[in-house]
């Protein structure tokens, strides 16, 4: 019975079926109403198959070949020795993790990885560059030429959200693909969360756990990083009584409460190299021996980890056990960033607004310049710290409309920052290599008005000083002060 049923009315007074305004404002705000559905494109285009072909050193004439099934995150391929790269090279002068080759939306990008001996692209050392199909580099002794880059049309969710994970952007309907596949691929599969701070891999892992088979089965949180190391050991596997001083009962650990559904690990790279051969054996045995005790209890656990870091430099570094990782990682999903999700700062304010007026009963909107600001705010801490903020404005305003200082997010509005995003948005309209060539004068006007010298400018773009001085002399821009330059080695 709803609030309405509760008074008494004549057979004649239809009017009191329907909702009253003063009674539920809540039910009449408009911002509250679900945005009719989208049309969204079914498939991005991007590059995505790959070939490359080793012309020099040990390894010569061996093909590698890549096709990307997602653009959820960054598309990198490892190139190294270690055997859990995705380029293995059998080069003894390539180091285990040397280089990363980027697939792009339109090009190919290789990147050192702080290697010794470093990676050259026509004879000259490069941090980064861009690669043409037929252009070459080495690495150590090798050489290995890029010979193919073909454009593949990836699929996309034709919804926006998987479970409570909300998106519209390409990067994360290409997600919700990669974890429904993941969901038809059983639920004792290992899976590695990779992705920045608040960027949402917890609420990645329980969608995956909800969505299987042991969604109703316990699903168990392991904080590495939260965990004192001497304690980490009794609360993953467990205690008997006897088996610490300070013990006063048996306990069970992590896996055995998972026992049955899932045990995610976060921050798994945290793990001290005791935890990750305990967690091995565990996992390789399918059964747990509690501290004290002699006899393992048999377990059937599901493990999602997550880490911030890169867990196959790790191992390349030999900071992580390989057998572990290869364990664990019998698929690895790459969760976005923010600032990699085009178009979903505004669509999840507005959802997480939504879930606030719902449950306070308050009704509040967000005012333009608020929406502006959190559009142009970087957002560190990714999707939570939106979040957070939305939470702030809700409750610090007295008005229906929260304005962007109640968001309080740490600084100013920045009206120079509306301004250049006003110009960006002028290039979506205007042929591409107009808008790159466009874009790049801004970029570097930007660089060179914001920075006290050329050398403080070169080191925030990541160039090389010669790169640097380049791009400048070719979009004829200057600055006075060319005393910090020097000639690059």
């Amino acid at each position: 019975m709803n609030e309405y049923n509760s008074h008494s009315r004549s057979n004649t007074d239809l009017h009191d079926d329907l909702p009253d305004p003063r009674r539920n404002p809540v039910a009449f705000a408009p911002h509250i109403v679900p945005d009719p559905p989208a049309i969204l494109p079914s498939t991005v285009r991007r590059i995505g198959r790959i070939t490359l072909q080793v012309t020099r050193g040990p390894d010569t004439g061996k093909l590698i070949e890549h096709v990307t099934t997602s653009c959820a995150g960054p598309q990198r391929l490892r190139g190294g020795r270690s055997p859990v790269g995705d380029i293995v090279l059998g080069d003894p002068r390539v180091e285990g993790a040397h280089f990363d080759l980027e697939l792009q939306a339109t090009c190919v990008v290789v990147r050192d990885l702080d290697s010794a001996s470093g990676v050259f692209l026509a004879n000259i050392r490069v941090r980064e560059a861009y690669l043409a199909v037929g252009d070459s580099f080495v690495v150590g002794d090798s050489e290995l030429r890029l010979v193919s880059a073909e454009t593949v049309d990836l699929a996309l969710a034709m919804t926006d959200h998987f479970g409570e994970l909300y998106g519209r952007s390409p990067a994360m309907r290409s997600l919700f693909c990669d974890l429904t596949a993941l969901t038809e691929r059983g639920d004792r599969l290992g899976v590695v969360l990779h992705g920045e701070s608040g960027t949402g891999k917890e609420q990645v892992a329980r969608e995956l756990h909800a969505a299987s088979m042991r969604g109703r089965r316990p699903f168990v949180v392991f904080a590495a990083a939260a965990v004192a190391p001497e304690l980490a050991l009794g609360l993953l596997l467990g205690q008997a009584r006897s088996g610490l001083p300070a013990a006063t009962q048996d306990q069970r650990g992590c896996l055995e409460a998972a026992d049955g559904g899932t045990l995610y690990i976060k921050d798994v790279d945290l793990l001290s190299p005791a935890l990750q051969h305990q967690l091995h054996r565990a996992l390789q045995e399918g059964g747990v021996t509690r501290i004290g005790e002699q006899s393992p209890r048999p377990i059937d656990v599901r493990l999602i980890c997550s880490t911030r870091g890169d867990l196959r430099r790790l191992v390349a570094a030999g900071g992580f056990r390989p057998e572990l990782y290869y364990r664990i990682a019998g698929a690895t999903v790459a969760v976005p960033s923010l600032d990699a999700r085009d178009g979903d700062i505004e669509f999840l304010a507005e959802h997480f607004l939504r879930r606030l007026v719902t449950s306070q009963n308050i009704h509040r909107r967000l005012s333009r310049d608020a929406l502006t600001a959190l559009q142009l705010h970087p957002w560190p801490n990714n999707v939570a710290g939106l979040r957070d903020a939305v939470e702030r404005g809700f409750f610090a305003s007295d008005h229906e409309s929260i304005c962007h200082s109640e968001l309080d997010l740490g600084r100013p509005l920045d009206r120079g920052m509306i301004r250049r995003l006003v110009a960006f948005e002028s290039l979506f309209g205007i042929d591409h290599a107009d808008a790159v060539a466009r874009f790049e004068t801004l970029y570097f006007r930007h660089l060179l008005r914001t920075h006290p010298s050329k050398a403080k400018a070169t080191r925030t773009s990541g160039m090389t000083n010669e790169g640097f001085r380049l791009a400048l002399r070719r979009l004829k821009l200057s600055s006075p002060d060319t005393r910090h330059l020097s000639t690059a080695k």
